[in-house]
């Protein structure tokens, strides 16, 4: 697990974004709104659906293509929440904060 989460906003282009998840060796980055609330993700797969649909990445932003169902948690929820939740049998990655 990482100890610090590289997050950016809505209006990051496609092409910051790749960037960051090739440079990062990321499978997605968190999206967050400037007061801080997780607007969504955007993962590999969201810029290659982007780009199969001919969209040009440096055209293109988060907002246009994000994952809006992202599940975030602090570093101080419990486990036993977590797995209540059923967050533990997510497909889509949990982030903490």
């Amino acid at each position: 697990m990482q100890d610090v989460v590289s997050y950016y906003q809505a209006e990051d282009t496609g092409e910051r974004l790749a960037g960051a998840i090739t440079e990062g060796g990321f499978g997605s980055v968190p999206i967050l709104a400037r007061d801080g609330k997780v607007l969504g993700i955007v993962s590999e797969f969201d810029l290659l659906k982007a780009i199969t649909e001919g969209k040009e990445l440096s055209k293109i932003t988060a907002r246009d293509i994000m994952t809006k169902e992202a599940i975030s948690v602090t570093q101080e929820t419990p486990a036993m929440e977590i797995f209540l939740e059923g967050y533990a049998r997510a497909t889509k990655p949990i982030w903490t904060f």
